[in-house]
């Protein structure tokens, strides 16, 4: 993944909305590419006390898809040339403290509080040659300035581990129960509540098969989600992990099937991921992705 190209395209976008015709030249030249880049980055800390847990996550998240009208050719040398632009960039940070009790029969309970902190902006216009040398961007209602905000909110979860690691365990998560609302100068972003299952097993030693659904509801993303995966303990720092995953249809149209792999590593209590994935058409044929740490 070319972490530079990406970097660019967010200065296209921006360059771009403020009519400068070069970057649209530059934006016309990467729709036709067929670059339409998905980037996570995600780091976490956990300090275990007890029954409790304090934890530390930070979440960053960019896509972008691009599409080309007017004549079809390389260039904006047409009145009518231009490109749509649907794009988004953002940072969630979170800082929790998590407090869990033994229900009993291998059940656990646990109840988290934690403090949002979000930076984010979305890119969402037209940037059309309307005259000689004359580019011109016009807003669509998705577009918004920057936010950068913050709030309280709290989770709730449920886990079921049974005595014979090779049976199904159970585990269910409610985020985000307040529902918050982050607002900042007229831009707002409603954290909805959240509700994943899931189920795994152990068939062998250091070996892990689970698969979850997402978004139970449909109330965050418009629709739940599959996902489904594997890791393999290597060592005490290194895991493998493989696995699939659906992206809602609501953002993602098409092909919304994503393969993911990588490597997480241990050290103490910090936890790091690498990992690649992308559509099974861009598997094939060798392109995209992302790169996720966690």
């Amino acid at each position: 993944l070319d972490f530079d190209k990406i970097k660019d395209l967010v200065d296209d976008l921006d360059e771009a909305d403020a009519n400068e015709l070069a970057a649209g030249q530059r934006l016309l030249d990467t729709a036709r590419e067929g670059l339409n880049p998905l980037l996570t980055t995600t780091a976490y800390a956990v300090y275990p006390m007890g029954r409790s847990a304090l934890y530390f996550n930070l979440n960053a998240i960019g896509r972008a898809a691009l599409l080309p009208v007017g004549d079809g050719d390389a260039l904006l040398n047409n009145l009518g040339d231009g490109i749509v632009v649907d794009a988004q960039a953002s940072a969630l940070a979170n800082v929790g403290l998590t407090y869990s009790v033994d229900a009993g029969e291998g059940w656990r309970c646990g109840l988290g509080l934690r403090g949002v902190y979000m930076l984010a902006r979305n890119y969402q216009y037209t940037a059309t040659l309307t005259a000689p040398n004359t580019l011109n961007s016009a807003d669509a209602v998705g577009n918004t300035g920057e936010l950068n905000a913050s709030t309280l909110t709290g989770d709730v979860g449920f886990l079921y581990t049974p005595e014979d690691p090779t049976r199904l365990g159970l585990g269910l998560v409610i985020r985000d129960l307040t529902q918050p609302t982050l607002t900042d100068q007229g831009t707002s972003v409603r954290l909805r509540h959240q509700i994943d299952v899931g189920l795994s097993t152990r068939p062998a030693p250091g070996v892990v098969l689970a698969a979850d659904i997402h978004d139970l509801t449909g109330s965050r993303t418009g629709r739940s989600t599959l996902h489904f995966g594997a890791e393999k303990v290597v060592s005490r720092t290194l895991t493998l992990r493989a696995g699939m995953y659906q992206l809602p249809r609501a953002q993602f149209p098409g092909d919304s099937m994503t393969f993911v792999g990588g490597l997480r590593f241990q050290w103490w209590r910090l936890y790091l991921d690498l990992a690649t994935t992308g559509t099974p058409r861009e598997f094939l044929a060798l392109q995209g992705g992302f790169v996720k740490l966690f």
